[in-house]
Formats: C-alpha cells, sequence, structure tokens
C-alpha cells in the first residue's frame, strides 16, 4: 500500500497550521484523519517523516504533496507511486518544459537538470542549464534522451518516498546546499540519493506568490467550466 501525506487540504480556503498533516490512503480513497506533528521542523518532508514513523509497516511508499501544488493530478501521483514499485530509486519526483522566459528567469520557479538516465543531477532557483538563451535551450530537444541536462525544466512539488528511506531523511542534517538555495530536495541528493525525474506533458499553476492564487484561481473555473 502507498499513503498520500499532503501538507495542505486541496481546496481548502485557508491554509492549514503547518503543523497538521492529513493523511489519505490512495489504495482505499478515503481520508485516514490528521496528525499534529511537533514544532520546529526545518521542512516538510521532515514533519512526514515524523508521521510515517508511526505507519503500519505495511505502507511501503510515501507521497508529500507540497502546500504549494493544490491543484495535483492524481494520476501524476499514481505514475510516481508506480515507478517507485518497479525501480530501486530511492525517490521520485516530476517535472515539467518551462512555458516561458519569465518562468525561466524567476528564482520562485524550481529548475532541475537530469542525467540521461532521468535523474536529477541538480535542483537550483538559479536559471540552470545557464549559457544559453531560454529560446536557445528550448529548441535543443524535447526528451531526456535527446536533450538530457539542456532542456529547461521546473520541478513540480510532488515527492514520492521509500519508506525506510524516509527513516534515512531523519537521520540526514540539512546540507549546505540546501540551507543556500532553500530546497529541502538538495538534501537527500547531497547524500547520494537516486531522485528519478518523471517529465509530465503538463502541471497545473502551482503558488509560489500571492499573485499565483489568481491563476489557480482561474484554473478552478476553468475546470469546473
Amino acid at each position: 500500500p502507498a499513503l498520500l501525506a499532503p501538507e495542505l487540504q486541496r481546496g481548502s480556503a485557508h491554509e492549514l497550521s503547518t503543523r497538521w498533516v492529513p493523511l489519505l490512503a490512495s489504495d482505499a480513497g478515503y481520508t485516514r484523519g490528521q496528525v499534529l506533528t511537533a514544532a520546529g521542523h526545518a521542512s516538510g518532508t521532515d514533519r512526514v517523516c515524523e508521521v510515517a514513523s508511526a505507519l503500519p509497516r505495511s505502507i511501503g511508499v510515501v507521497v508529500n504533496v507540497q502546500g504549494d501544488e493544490p491543484l495535483v493530478d492524481p494520476a501524476h501521483i499514481d505514475s510516481l507511486i508506480s515507478h517507485l514499485r518497479s525501480s530501486r530509486d530511492d525517490m521520485a519526483t516530476l517535472a515539467v518544459p518551462i512555458a516561458s522566459e519569465e518562468q525561466f528567469l524567476s528564482p520562485h520557479t524550481v529548475k532541475v537538470v537530469c542525467s540521461a538516465s532521468g535523474h536529477a543531477l541538480y535542483f537550483s532557483r538559479a536559471s540552470i542549464p545557464h549559457g544559453h538563451s531560454f529560446s536557445e535551450l528550448s529548441s535543443l530537444g524535447t526528451s531526456h534522451a535527446d536533450a538530457t541536462g539542456v532542456r529547461p525544466l521546473r520541478h513540480v512539488g510532488l515527492y514520492a518516498f521509500r519508506r525506510n528511506m524516509l527513516e534515512e531523511w531523519r537521520r540526514l542534517e540539512p546540507s549546505v546546499l540546501e540551507k543556500c538555495e532553500s530546497l529541502e530536495q538538495l538534501r537527500p541528493l547531497a547524500a547520494g540519493w537516486t531522485i528519478k525525474v518523471l517529465e509530465v506533458g503538463y502541471a497545473a499553476p502551482d503558488v509560489n506568490v500571492p499573485s499565483d492564487i489568481a491563476l489557480v484561481e482561474a484554473a478552478l473555473r476553468e475546470a469546473a467550466a
């Protein structure tokens, strides 16, 4: 079985306290309740680690849905769970091609550069890969196979973990790179974990700054029409 641990409830008008972690059993399809975590955690995944430590041993995969991804596609969650069940990777996450030069240059858009096998090499708020214009980079290919490490990709804040790796996460100290970039995924990457990046064709808008809320509201209206 797999379990989802979103940091916010989808569709809620108000943010939950960051110490509350709702739990959703993906296989059963119903809410399992929520857990009040300890104060002082450095990241959302640290909170999920606390919750995971008390889960039944039958839960082998845990998915952390970041609070800034309120419109996550359930099919994307399924693809992450499926990948971990069929691979030896420690973690899996998502990326989508960057749509504009504005996104590429924005420090609020987290970029990821991948290896030939589609594994994360680095995440950054900077415009990576560096050295060419956005239009030049975007024209270099359409898949990991022919443009690895070159075409600009936006990281999507959705993580699938092996249960045992969450136990290992609790023993990792925040890395220097994590502190520099304010990106928690750099902690396991610096520790040598393999993070598979599944590229998807589309991801709903995320919320990084207040002005992004209007984009999410527009997407909700479009979906309801």
